[in-house]
């Protein structure tokens, strides 16, 4: 008896550890929880954080493509103001090699003079463009800069040797050493000439394309780092759904531990309760209250056993009994059976002769009319008295009836429609079909619970929507399934009128030789 005290001892010890155990867990679930918290907020400023940056760089891409616009717009001036210039010095020289007489020196001088002109607003032009590319951070690279300060420069030399040659002009106005020296402000001329062609092509083809290859180069770079941006932010985002469902899964642990830790403490408890108590008795009577503050209750232990698990049903769309549950199906055969009743009884096809002037779809919907208005009176008396004798369950009375009648004018349609284009075998062909719904259409036993078959094959028949459009009356509706059940059933309207008015003119021919050689047989 002492050993087993002392195992008792023992185990409750390791018990007591467990207990410690259980609250160091929920401490440490504590602890992370609130780690997690700070994590998610921090996550959600970084990713707020980034989706702002993402937008200031799309802004800095649309101020970019405004700066491409702007440096066109300088270029077409600078080009306009170097090619007026070498248009003027061009008239120079025409008039210098044409002049004879000192007297045709003012047209030269004239050509100089606005040769300078536009050379001067090149510089004003170039200037301007310097300054804004020194204003505009996108277009500051300092070669550019550098590159258009040499061209400025250039120009400004070229107007040195204009105004050279207007000096040598003024100077040698006789006609002896005008004719001395034209040769020599020819070349001059021409110096000029070339250097405002070598300077409008350094523009063209290296400065601007330079600074448009820079443009370009800073906007990829920008588009990666928006998608970057983009990416970020929707990572961050995941993130923070990941850090929610960790704190959800901390919570569910820390209920569990903490439930555990009870339940240990409890067992904890009675265990130093039972040591005590057999401590203190005496060693004739260790055993039994040993025995009894060990043993449980008999009734709570039988009925655990007999009832391990409590199951709660939550009933989402009850119904009565089960005539209101299997209702829809019975409804929906009464209306079959009652449509090719009709059809029996009633003759498709009235006698041509009696309508000679009357064309084929006028035939076949004037002798519909009256296979509809009888379907539809067999289908009042239906739903009455579904509603009214056997008394369902029918939260929609109204509904009810309205999808029983389109169910009705479907039916009727169907069974008119094959008995029209194919006599006697379009009956039983009704037949086939009403036997193969029966046996699977969903109207008794889930269509997941019957033959893979009829799993596949049901979908094709008109029994399932009729169906399922009146169970949304008996137990209430769920969303717009009412209306895409009776929208689906309106497909095999659809199918009768192709079938009655256009599919069936190729058989005709068939149907009469049938019906003559069944008349002949003398058996129908």
């Amino acid at each position: 008896m002492d050993a087993l005290i002392e195992h008792l001892e023992d185990v409750n010890g390791q018990l007591k550890d467990y207990e410690k155990t259980m609250d160091a867990l929920i401490q440490g679930n504590t602890i992370l929880s609130s780690a997690i918290t700070v994590a998610d907020n921090d996550v959600t400023k970084m990713g707020n954080n980034a989706a702002q940056s993402a937008k200031s760089v799309g802004e800095s891409q649309k101020s970019i493509s405004a700066t491409e616009a702007t440096l066109d717009s300088y270029t077409a001036l600078v080009n306009g103001s170097l090619t007026s210039a070498n248009d003027s010095l061009k008239s120079a020289k025409t008039a210098l090699e044409e002049a004879k007489l000192a007297n045709d020196a003012k047209a030269m001088d004239a050509a100089l003079t606005k040769s300078v002109s536009d050379l001067d607003k090149t510089v004003t032009d170039l200037t301007t463009l310097s300054d804004a590319m020194n204003a505009d951070p996108d277009l500051t690279v300092s070669s550019n800069v550098t590159q258009i300060t040499n061209v400025i420069k250039e120009v400004q030399t070229v107007k040195g040797s204009i105004s050279n040659a207007q000096t040598e002009l003024l100077i040698n106005q006789a006609d002896e050493a005008f004719a001395a020296n034209r040769a020599a402000m020819i070349t001059d001329v021409d110096k000029a000439i070339s250097s405002v062609t070598d300077v409008q092509n350094n523009m063209n083809n290296k400065l601007i394309p330079q600074v448009k290859t820079t443009l370009d180069s800073l906007n990829i770079t920008l588009t990666n780092v928006t998608d970057l941006l983009n990416n970020v932010s929707s990572t961050l985002g995941s993130m923070g759904n990941v850090f929610d469902s960790l704190q959800v899964t901390l919570k569910s642990g820390s209920k569990s531990f903490a439930q555990t830790r009870d339940a240990i403490e409890v067992l904890s408890d009675r265990l130093e309760d039972t040591i005590d108590k057999v401590k203190a008795a005496k060693d004739s009577e260790k055993m039994k209250v040993l025995l009894n503050t060990l043993s449980g209750n008999p009734d709570l232990y039988g009925e655990f056993f007999a009832e391990p698990v409590q199951i709660e049903t939550e009933v989402i769309y009850p119904v009565e009994n089960y005539g209101s549950a299997v209702t829809p199906f019975y409804t929906v055969l009464a209306i079959w059976v009652g449509a090719l009743i009709l059809t029996a009884i009633l003759k498709v096809k009235p006698n041509p002769a009696t309508f000679p002037e009357a064309k084929d779809y006028e035939m076949y919907f004037g002798r519909y009319g009256i296979f509809f208005a009888m379907g539809q009176i067999q289908t009042l008396i239906i739903v009455l008295g579904d509603l009214f004798l056997l008394q369902v369950q029918c939260l929609h009375p109204f509904y009810f009836w309205f999808a029983a009648a389109m169910t009705g004018f479907t039916f009727s349609l169907l069974i008119y429609t094959l008995v029209l284009a194919f006599g006697d075998v379009g009956k039983a062909f009704a037949v086939v079909i009403v036997v193969i719904q029966i046996a699977g259409s969903s109207g008794t036993y889930p269509i997941e619970l019957l033959p893979e078959f009829f799993q596949k094959l049901y979908i094709f028949f008109p029994f399932p929507y009729g169906i399922n459009a009146l169970r949304e009356c008996i137990a209430g509706m769920y969303g717009h399934d009412y209306v895409i059940y009776l929208l689906e059933l309106m497909i095999f309207v659809v199918a009768s009128l192709v079938l009655g008015l256009w599919i069936r003119k190729p058989f005709k021919e068939l149907g009469h030789f049938m019906e003559k050689r069944m008349e002949d047989t003398e058996m129908l």
